[in-house]
């Protein structure tokens, strides 16, 4: 083998000899005649895809998750033999609304302009922050009185929860549920 303009009997070759190569065969017979009429042609590839880490599983809350576009779960790592590698990745599809919170998976891809690996990382994202209630002024109810002028026991009372009185970080008004929980003074 030609290498370099000398021969040697075996070539290695790597990364910085990546392409179409010329190879010089020499072969010697016992007698001492030599021929070095023949070549090859070689290509050289890159056939060892990079090794690509994705970040760990990753859980977060919904406000996290929507401040940030596109939201960042952490960055993988990649090292390859010849080229540094290119790091993108793609979400895959959600598996449920955010009202409850929802769970996806990032696909890492590494690419050399050769190969390419892949790694996948799971995020879930959850509700986990109250809802506000801003009531506007407090609720009086006047009961009014029973027979015989004593004071009645009971009142209806008729309680509505206006939209500009709540708000949710991941939730619409019109998706919440509303209860009441009525604490009665103790009696004199």
């Amino acid at each position: 083998l030609d290498v370099g303009g000398a021969y040697a009997t075996s070539l290695t070759v790597g990364c910085p000899q990546i392409g179409l190569h010329t190879v010089f065969l020499k072969v010697t017979d016992p007698a001492g005649n030599v021929n070095t009429s023949c070549s090859r042609q070689v290509n050289v590839v890159d056939a060892g895809a990079p090794a690509i880490t994705a970040p760990g599983p990753l859980t977060v809350s919904c406000d996290v998750y929507y401040a940030q576009s596109p939201f960042n779960s952490g960055t993988a790592t990649a090292t390859d033999n010849c080229a540094a590698p290119t790091i993108t990745y793609t979400d895959g599809p959600i598996t449920a609304t955010c009202a409850n919170g929802f769970t996806f998976v990032r696909t890492w891809k590494a690419s050399d302009g050769v190969n390419m690996s892949t790694a996948t990382q799971a995020i879930t994202v959850q509700d986990i922050i109250k809802p506000v209630l801003s009531l506007i002024s407090p609720i009086v109810v006047n009961s009014t009185q029973g027979p015989g002028g004593s004071p009645a026991c009971s009142a209806q009372v008729n309680l509505a929860v206006q939209g500009n009185q709540v708000s949710d970080n991941c939730t619409d008004d019109a998706d919440m549920t509303y209860s009441y929980y009525i604490q009665y003074p103790a009696p004199p």
